[in-house]
């Protein structure tokens, strides 16, 4: 799956890579975000949070505690 996933991702990568800077710059602080909030869950990894009894607003609350910076 991750190979015919590589083909869209190299896509949007080249397109990124041939716009303005300031998509360029929007493209980046949008990954950077989101590799922080992947660390960030992991780093608040809680069985309850990940199973079927989370809700949307448990998680949102763990999500503004990482965007918090805690």
């Amino acid at each position: 799956l991750y190979a015919m996933l590589a083909i869209p991702l190299a896509w949007l990568y080249r397109a990124v890579l041939r716009s303005s800077w300031a998509l360029r710059i929007f493209a980046a602080l949008l990954l950077w975000g989101l590799v922080r909030l992947n660390f960030g869950m992991i780093a608040h990894y809680d069985y309850v949070l990940y199973s079927m009894e989370a809700t949307w607003p448990r998680i949102l609350e763990v999500m503004g505690t990482i965007a918090a910076g805690n």
